[in-house]
Formats: structure tokens, sequence, C-alpha cells
């Protein structure tokens, strides 16, 4: 009876969470909308608005309804497709779309809480739940027409299953059910899209230590992998006989060669970022409409430049992923709502600027904006903080155990060692973020139940 109380005090605190998470997010929208509904949009937005709109009235997958004969290759289909149901039953309504992602946002915590009470307790569970809340960068991208939203929620629902996978039942479904989502993420989203390969990797490790037959360990490799077979390698195909190559898309390219390369020749020849785009755009003779190149020589190209000059390119991914896990990136969510912030955060400030300009800029002339600049990073550092007595618990609690850990692990470090050097920012911590706030929940309470004995222990000696 005890533990049946118990049970609905977490799902009442949940479901408050839950509600209260929407009504702000709604809250959030019905403001931006009311005010300047542009700001509902970024630049990136219209590149995957325009496919949507020639897959609503022409059935098929272009750059645009206006340019039918140009071969969308830049964009994956998933999220267009997304944009054109909706689009489909609310007449080409923004507004609709944020509500949907925020819908989806909510369902992303509750998932959270599951997988942190299938992993720890339902308690752990409230608390990764409320951390995933107030991470400001969630909120944000549910309230832009971007892709982050419903790729952290196919992403998250891949290792839900996952971990049903170790953790309750050996079934062949759960692992069809995680190749699924996989899949399904990437084509949402490129950059998911060779994180299949470390799976693979891991459930076949898994299985080969379980004692599995050969049989068992081939069909569980073959239901996790047919789901990516059948979308990517499609896509694949599809791109092949569209541009002749056979590529999942040309942002992979694109971005070798314009991002990471950029920042190597940038290095190399001492000028800025923009200089260097300019001047690979003139040598390998960048056609106008890039978005409708099929990315293969730049690929090439791209990769040349990442060869002959490893040192900085591993220099630039060290530098990544320092501003991977501590940009904060509050002034994006505050100019959101009319904010005219500082052109340049707080953080990058601090190598920019000497000691004084710094202070005369934050302490003297926006020192409302440093405040929210504290609070943003004091929470990012407190989550990462609370990994290290969760190492403690998962030690106490799961160490006959640890696949379901290891598990999560492989997602992490997949996503942490993906980034696009000096192009990353907080935007691409947000597919792992709710397993940091996960462990971090995990830790929390950890440091919470020694508190809690010590005191229990010194009141029976007193």
């Amino acid at each position: 009876m005890k533990i049946l109380k118990h049970t609905h005090i977490y799902s009442f605190y949940l479901w408050l969470l839950l509600v209260f998470t929407f009504i702000i997010r709604f809250a959030g929208l019905h403001y931006i909308h009311s005010s300047d509904p542009q700001k509902l949009l970024l630049g990136d937005s219209a590149t995957y608005i325009n496919p949507a709109r020639s897959l609503l009235y022409l059935g098929k997958f272009s750059h645009s309804p206006e340019t039918p004969e140009i071969i969308e290759t830049f964009r994956t289909p998933g999220y267009p497709l997304f944009l054109a149901l909706i689009f489909r039953f609310s007449g080409n309504s923004i507004y609709a779309v944020i509500i949907i992602q925020i819908v989806i946002s909510v369902l992303t915590i509750y998932l959270i809480f599951r997988i942190a009470e299938l992993l720890f307790s339902p308690f752990v569970g409230i608390a990764a739940a409320l951390f995933f809340a107030l991470e400001h960068t969630m909120f944000y991208f549910s309230l832009i027409v971007l892709t982050e939203t419903l790729f952290t929620f196919l992403i998250t629902m891949s290792f839900f299953f996952g971990l049903y996978f170790f953790i309750k039942k050996k079934s062949k479904v759960f692992c069809f059910l995680t190749g699924l989502f996989t899949a399904l993420a990437a084509m949402v989203r490129p950059a998911g899209m060779y994180i299949i390969f470390p799976l693979v990797i891991f459930f076949a490790v898994y299985s080969i230590l379980q004692r599995y037959s050969i049989r068992k360990i081939i069909l569980i490799i073959a239901v996790l992998l047919l789901p990516w077979l059948v979308l990517i390698e499609s896509w694949k195909l599809r791109n092949y006989i569209a541009v002749q190559h056979y590529h999942f898309s040309s942002v992979q390219g694109i971005g070798l060669l314009y991002s990471l390369g950029a920042d190597i020749l940038a290095d190399k020849e001492g000028i800025s970022r923009e200089e260097a785009i300019q001047t690979l755009q003139t040598r390998h003779a960048a056609p106008t409409n890039w978005i409708a190149a099929s990315g293969k020589n730049f690929s090439i190209f791209g990769k040349k430049l990442i060869l002959s000059n490893p040192h900085i390119f591993i220099r630039n991914q060290i530098i990544g992923l320092v501003r991977l896990f501590l940009i904060s990136g509050e002034g994006t969510t505050l100019s959101l709502f009319g904010f005219h912030t500082p052109e340049r955060g707080a953080f990058g400030d601090i190598l920019r600027l000497s000691p004084s300009q710094y202070f005369q800029k934050w302490l003297i002339e926006n020192p409302h904006f440093f405040l929210i600049f504290m609070i943003t990073s004091a929470f990012l550092i407190f989550l990462y903080v609370m990994l290290i007595p969760a190492v403690n618990l998962i030690r106490r609690v799961s160490f006959n155990t640890p696949w379901p850990h290891l598990f999560l692990s492989v997602y992490a470090i997949y996503f942490t060692l993906t980034v696009p050097g000096l192009w990353t920012y907080y935007r691409f911590r947000t597919p792992f973020m709710g397993i940091i706030c996960i462990y971090s929940a995990a830790g929390f309470c950890e440091i919470g139940r020694k508190y809690l004995h010590s005191r229990t222990t010194i009141g029976k000696k007193n």
C-alpha cells in the first residue's frame, strides 16, 4: 500500500511538471507569435519549409515548388515530411508546427523520466525530468522551426527501446525499434547517420559475451540493421539516381569543406573564416545554387584539407568540445523574446577582451545579461559536477549489470566526437542532453541520500 502511495505521488509530480512545461512553452509561443512571428524562423528554416511545400503541392522532394527541376539532396526528407503533414491539416501554419513541437518536447521529458526510472528510481526520474525541462536550449528549440526537437525525441526513443532490451526483456522487437528510431532520426538530421555502426558493434559484443548462439547473434544484428538498410540505403540510391553520387546528403560534403575545411584554411593562411570560404568557393568553382550540389567534390576536397593538416583539425576539434559543453547560449533564447543582447557572448569575451574591457561591457553596461549568463552557466556546471557522484551510485546499484549504462554512453560519446570543430555550439549537445540530465539527477539524489544518512547517524549518536 505504501509503494502504491509513493507511485501516485511520483505520477502527480510528473504530470504537474509536464503540464506546467507545456503551459510555459505555449505561453512563450503565444507571446512571440503576437509580437514578431518571424522570430519563429531562422535562416535554415526555409531550407526545410520549401522542400515541405514541394512535397505538399507537387508530391516530389525538390528544392521548392518554384524550382521543381532542382532535386533536393541537401536536406534529408524527415523534417520536411513532418512539416508537410502539419501543413496539410493546418494550411501552412507555422503556429501549428510549433504547437506540435512543444507537445513532442514534453513527450521527450516524459521519456527522460521513464529512462531514469528504469535505470535508478522514480525519484531520480522526477529530478531528471525537471533538469531536462529547465535546460533552456530545449525550450528555445521547441519554439523554432528547426530539426532539434524532433531529432532529440527520435534519438531518445531509440535509446529508450534499447534500454528495454538490456533491462526488461531480450526481445528482438526492441532491437528492431532501436534500429527504426535511429534510422528515423538520421532521416531528420544526417548527424545521426553513423551511430548505427557503434550500436551494431555494441550489440554484437554484448551478445558474444552473453554466449548467445551464432544464429541468435546474426538475427539480433540483422533486426537492428533492417530499418537502417531500408530507409538510409534507399535514400542513398535515390540520390545516386538523381545526381549520380551514392550519398545520404550533400550537407556532409558541404560541412567538410565549408566548416571544417574553411577553419583549417583560415588558420593555415592567417585569414578570416569568411575569407577562407570565399577562397574555397573560388578554387573549387562552387555552384551558385550550392544547396542543389551533390557534395561529392566538396567531400573530396574537405577530406584532403583535413588529412593534410591533422594537427590543425585535432586542435579545432578540442576547441569544439570546449564550446560544446560550456557555451550556454542564453543570448539566443533572450533574443527570441525581443531582448537586444550584445552581439558577442559573455563566454567568448573571456578570451576576446581584456579584464577591464570585460568588466566594462558586462558588469557595467550589461549587468542583467551577465547575471543570466552566470545562472545558465552555473546550471550547466552543476549538471556536469553531479555526474561525479552518479558514478558512485552506478557502482553501488548496477555493478553487476553495467550494460544499460554502457549502452547510453555510446550515444553520448558518438555525438561528442562528431562535433564540427570551431562551428560547434550548444545546438550540438541537444541529442544527448537528456542523458546528462539523467545521470546528473542520479548524482544529485546520491548526494541527498548520503546527506540524509549522515544526519540520521548524527541524530542517533546524539
